[in-house]
């Protein structure tokens, strides 16, 4: 293991990184700002990794040297439909008369201004609330945004946008 004294009285929450085993979990990367905390410890050059912790313990992030690694495929079958299902489509062969007129829409009513920001036309306001959690390491206030919060006229933003591609 390497001797890197900044990380020698921190529990890694993978001890043995430095040697090829199975994977136990792996987390997606909406999974990783509800794990991180606050502590961030860094070597004496750029070379050497940053540890970060987290709620399992610390993890290391950097250019770190290759060890070997070993990969057990059990089903590719269902690696495979995972990877099909998170590709993200370039570009639509075909494209309806609906996503024709968002662009249209949007081009109309969407200016990009010198300072690279977009401005639309017209008054939009979507509806939204702070949630407190005063015990959070992480984050003690957030904003929630509510589109399907009727107007005046009876409709919501969500009622009268239009479907986009899942991503």
């Amino acid at each position: 293991m390497p001797s890197w004294p900044y990380i020698k009285d921190i529990e890694l929450a993978d001890p043995e990184f430095n040697r090829s085993s199975q994977v136990d979990i792996l987390f997606g990367a909406d999974v990783y700002a509800q794990i991180m905390m606050s502590g961030i410890l860094r070597g004496e050059n750029l070379s050497q990794p940053i540890a970060q912790q987290t709620r399992f313990g610390w993890i290391l992030c950097g250019k770190l040297k290759s060890y070997q690694c070993n990969i057990i495929l059990n089903n590719t079958e269902d690696l495979q439909k995972f990877w099909e299902i998170e590709d993200i489509e370039e570009s639509p062969s075909v494209v309806s008369s609906e996503d024709q007129y968002c662009l249209y829409l949007y081009k109309k009513t969407t200016l990009r201004q010198a300072n690279g920001r977009k401005q639309g036309f017209g008054d939009w306001v979507l509806p939204h609330h702070c949630v407190t959690r005063e015990h959070s390491e992480t984050t003690k206030l957030r904003v929630v945004f509510n589109g399907s919060a009727k107007t005046s006229t009876g409709l919501s933003l969500n009622d009268v946008m239009y479907p986009v591609y899942n991503l």
